[in-house]
């Protein structure tokens, strides 16, 4: 990709970025404890020292409509030339949400989110750095924002970063819990988008990419913080975000939102623990041999975890990392809380997936 600058130290090519379109003022949005924690800061100031920079640092784990519409009032105050995200995934997807919106002429930001109202204009130049391993948010055209609890997902195309820089270095600090929820994060988008109705011979191209390069460096950066490793699973990260950005994810995805934004479960380890059951259910309809989408997915599936039963497999990767897969653990409750994942999971990302699944089947997984 011609606007993808990628490798150690590749934040220089900010400058050459910022010189191409001409930007003078900057509007960095930012979580300041990462931001602080990456080495970004420090590592900026030689790269900005000569641009208006406007920091905007609401930003939540998991992205908040008030936090979203706070920054666009920031934005306009500010009119600045370029959008610069500096963060995980959270902190791109509100930048790309205040972009965007800020955008448009006409219309409730709030209906927009929630998709009641069309976007038609396309905002300033943007720039995503990921210092994350696992959202993959800078390949993708969605933003994913909370209303009241309840996930909603902008989408379009003039939403999708104009520039990506993907340097390893501003992930070195990070600690091995956030690196094991990151990468378990990155893994599911792959897989996920590996049998995704909406999967095309490029989306499987970047997952298999993606999971080729995650297990084998996912125990490695989680435990001894190896720095080839995390670069790695910055790459992957990317891989698997272009791979969804295609073919979006399934079920373990939908059903993932309400456990984060209802019981406080990070996203990337609800989405594991609720592949960890999905791959359960799809073992059995794979075994009727009928499903095209299960067919090329569990084949390779099954090579990449060097046996029949991937769900054992799969549960072991995240409990070796540190991640359980015990929703009591955690404090759900599925006897008293399935109503809430009944109402508040995205229908979109479950018919997406290849095996049909509806209240019955969310109960079994749930068991």
């Amino acid at each position: 990709m011609k606007n993808e600058f990628t490798g150690k130290g590749s934040l220089s090519s900010l400058n050459t970025i910022l010189k191409s379109i001409k930007g003078k003022t900057i509007f960095i949005v930012l979580e300041k404890q990462s931001f602080e924690a990456s080495g970004a800061r420090e590592r900026l100031k030689p790269l900005l020292q000569s641009h208006n920079v406007v920091e905007y640092s609401e930003c939540r784990i998991n992205p908040d409509i008030r936090n979203v519409l706070n920054g666009i009032m920031k934005f306009k105050e500010a009119a600045p030339d370029v959008v610069l995200a500096l963060g995980g995934g959270s902190v791109i997807d509100t930048a790309k949400a205040i972009n965007i919106l800020a955008a448009q002429k006409e219309g409730s930001f709030e209906d927009m989110i929630m998709g009641k109202k069309k976007i038609f204009q396309k905002g300033i130049p943007f720039i995503a750095v990921p210092t994350t391993v696992g959202s993959g948010s800078e390949s993708t055209h969605f933003a994913t924002i909370y209303a009241k609890k309840k996930k909603y997902s902008i989408a379009h195309e003039f939403i999708k970063p104009d520039f990506v820089i993907l340097d390893p270095e501003l992930c070195f600090s990070l600690p091995g819990k956030i690196i094991a929820e990151g990468a378990i994060d990155g893994l599911c988008h792959s897989i996920e988008s590996f049998w995704s109705k909406g999967a095309d011979d490029n989306s499987m191209k970047f997952a298999k990419d993606a999971i080729n390069r995650i297990l084998p460096n996912i125990r490695k950066a989680v435990d001894k913080r190896d720095r080839t490793s995390i670069e790695e699973l910055s790459i992957a990260a990317n891989f698997a975000g272009k791979a969804i950005n295609i073919s979006k994810t399934t079920a373990a995805h939908a059903l993932s939102y309400p456990l984060t934004s209802f019981f406080g479960i990070v996203h990337g380890h609800a989405a594991g623990m609720i592949l960890y059951r999905i791959l359960k259910l799809h073992a059995k309809e794979y075994k009727k041999g009928e499903n095209i989408y299960l067919n090329r997915s569990m084949d390779f599936l099954f090579d990449c975890f060097s046996g029949a039963d991937i769900s054992a497999k799969w549960k072991d990767l995240m409990e070796t990392v540190g991640l359980s897969t015990d929703f009591r653990e955690l404090g759900f409750i599925k006897e008293k809380h399935l109503d809430i994942i009944y109402e508040n999971c995205s229908i979109e990302r479950l018919d997406n997936n290849p095996v049909k699944i509806g209240k019955k089947e969310i109960k079994e997984i749930f068991e």
